[in-house]
């Protein structure tokens, strides 16, 4: 279908693209009401949100209420879709957003960014991270650096395949200035 054929198809069915404000979540269905200036701020009727995924893998991500959003409304204004939120002066995009990076930041300041022209990902946490896998966890890089006190706990403790946790043994321990033997 042409665009003009689109455009044309819309328009007859009295659907109107619309900018309005959050004035009110439904979290249990994923659905918003908004304010709409352009009509005396007149509250929509509940309007769901578009997500990317919602079936066997599911993005959530409502718009907060005071935010900005687009939407498609029928010719009645009673039914439609929140098409999604808009960056402008109200909601400036995060700081040191560009082309190439994607940036999801929370009002608390925790932000992860990846920037593809540096290939690198950064995790800003203010809070506590926690990572539940359950299976292996392989961590290979150029090099490692940990700057926090570190706790360990678990059956086992290995170096290059040797055990040096709690469990380890050293023979050859004798009293004085020796060395012992490696751990057993």
């Amino acid at each position: 279908m042409a665009l003009d054929a689109a455009v044309g198809t819309l328009a007859e069915a009295g659907v109107a693209l619309k900018f309005g404000f959050v004035s009110a979540q439904d979290v249990a269905f994923g659905r918003v009401r908004l304010r709409l200036p352009d009509f005396d701020d007149l509250e929509t009727a509940w309007l769901p949100v578009l997500h990317a995924k919602t079936h066997a893998d599911k993005l959530w991500c409502l718009p907060d209420v005071g935010e900005q959003v687009a939407c498609l409304l029928d010719a009645r204004g009673e039914g439609g879709v929140v098409l999604g939120a808009l960056f402008g002066v109200r909601d400036a995009p995060p700081a040191g957003a560009s082309a190439d990076t994607h940036v999801v930041q929370f009002a608390d300041g925790t932000r992860l960014e990846y920037d593809r022209g540096a290939h690198a990902l950064s995790v800003q946490c203010v809070g506590a991270l926690h990572v539940t896998c359950s299976g292996a966890v392989t961590l290979a890089a150029a090099s490692v650096s940990i700057d926090a006190p570190v706790a360990v706990t678990g059956a086992s403790l290995t170096h290059n395949g040797v055990n040096v946790g709690s469990t380890h043994h050293h023979g050859g321990v004798r009293a004085g200035g020796d060395a012992t033997g490696g751990p057993g």
